[in-house]
């Protein structure tokens, strides 16, 4: 007897990560230091990265990448929608369901601390 196999269902955690890669944190401070004794201004030449994020995404994704089947019902906006649409689009075992919503964001700011090792403060909004 062939045992059939179902889907299995996640939900609902989506975020959108941004990723700030810094230098060091000191010089991070001091930049922030000089625009706020300025008044205002940007700092440039920053490097950051989007990556979709939370559990709920990084385990349907994992899991169609593995093969199984796989239901994601979650909460985004259009542009997150077109976002997790493009990313599963490639693994045909994988269904997404989306509701209009905001999702959720973080932005990390990574950098070296003091003994090399990398570390992250993440904001989440």
């Amino acid at each position: 007897m062939e045992r059939k196999l179902g889907s299995v269902v996640v939900m609902p955690d989506f975020l959108i990560d941004r990723v700030i890669k810094l230098k060091s944190k000191e010089q991070f401070i001091a930049e922030i230091d000089k625009k706020v004794k300025f008044g205002r201004g940007s700092i440039r030449g920053i490097h950051s990265v989007e990556r979709r994020g939370g559990n709920a995404v990084n385990i349907a994704y994992c899991l169609a990448k593995l093969g199984v089947k796989t239901k994601l019902f979650t909460i985004a906006s259009e542009s997150g929608r077109a976002l997790l649409e493009k990313i599963f689009s490639k693994y045909d075992v994988a269904t997404v369901h989306v509701s209009s919503g905001r999702h959720g964001l973080t932005t990390a700011l990574e950098f070296l601390d003091t003994e090399g090792k990398k570390a992250n403060v993440m904001i989440f909004y």
